[in-house]
């Protein structure tokens, strides 16, 4: 998903030459990634890279500096409070040559019963000035499609009055007009997966007067083995009423006659959230935290106290 904290506002891009299609990440790596970082950058947009820098990973959207969660140092554990400067000098060093990324980023992945925010890191990073952000990564298990509680139709997007809907579906109307352009983008990158042959993106119409209800992607590796939902959105005024229940199950019947070598389907969903629930009753489980911390880019410099 792209959760408020994560579809920041800003968003001009940045470059006008399509990069390649999909995130570029070095084949050594491509294997040994925690689950919820490995599909992220499978559903990242096409100017998505990953490098090693020791023993982190450098993520960098570079047509798209106000993407957030699109540029990030990678750890590969949580850090030790103390062990904070020294993260946050290394990702300045990272993002040193893109003064147009105004946020640091730190996240890593652990197992789900293993928070890694404890009171000293959550102390020290609040002197920085940085906050915490838990998501959970969720593995089907055992799928559970149910009927919508509203009646309802799911169909594939597939004309340029469909993506337009999508893209309609999931704007609030209190959205101001960086994130309006952050959304247009970010379904501009979907579309291009799916046209790319690599996902399917759905809408939902309610059965009652056809009007367009919610919306989602799926997104799947080459071999069809590994797949993952994104951005889940209902309209603001048809929350409440199944249709996301509704959709997501029509997907999990089709995802599964669609990829017969299918093993792995991930959905990630902040922690403890309306929408984990609903994940959990379609049979998804947990499988892992996905914490970062992040804040204004001038918290690598030092405290936030004395930053300004």
């Amino acid at each position: 998903m792209d959760p408020p904290s994560r579809a920041l506002d800003g968003g001009q891009r940045n470059a006008d030459t399509p990069p390649p299609e999909r995130a570029a990440v070095p084949h050594q790596l491509s294997g040994d990634l925690p689950l919820g970082l490995r599909t992220h950058l499978l559903v990242g947009p096409s100017g998505m890279s990953a490098r090693p820098l020791g023993d982190a990973l450098g993520v960098r959207t570079a047509d798209m500096d106000s993407f957030y969660f699109g540029n990030f140092l990678f750890l590969p554990r949580a850090p030790r409070a103390e062990d904070l400067p020294a993260w946050l000098e290394q990702w300045r060093t990272a993002f040193a040559d893109a003064p147009g990324v105004e946020k640091v980023v730190l996240q890593w992945e652990s197992g789900f019963e293993d928070s890694g925010i404890g009171n000293a890191l959550a102390d020290a990073a609040r002197r920085r000035g940085l906050e915490p952000d838990i998501d959970v990564v969720l593995r089907l298990e055992q799928a559970a499609p149910r009927e919508p509680r509203t009646p309802m139709r799911a169909r594939f997007v597939e004309s340029e009055a469909d993506w337009a809907t999508a893209l309609e579906v999931a704007t609030e109307p209190t959205d101001s007009a960086s994130r309006r352009t952050f959304h247009a983008w970010r379904r501009r990158e979907h579309r291009r997966l799916v046209e790319a042959g690599h996902g399917l993106w759905w809408i939902a119409e309610a059965e009652a007067d056809g009007r367009p209800v919610s919306s989602a992607g799926i997104f799947w590796n080459d071999s069809g083995t590994l797949a993952r939902f994104q951005s889940v959105d209902t309209r603001f005024d048809a929350r409440g009423q199944g249709f996301a229940t509704g959709l997501l199950s029509a997907m999990l019947v089709d995802i599964q006659r669609r990829l017969p070598r299918l093993e792995t389907c991930v959905i990630v969903a902040t922690l403890e959230s309306q929408a984990e629930r609903i994940y959990r009753s379609l049979g998804f489980e947990a499988l892992d935290r996905l914490e970062s911390l992040w804040g204004d880019r001038h918290a690598a410099a030092g405290e936030a106290s004395s930053a300004g």
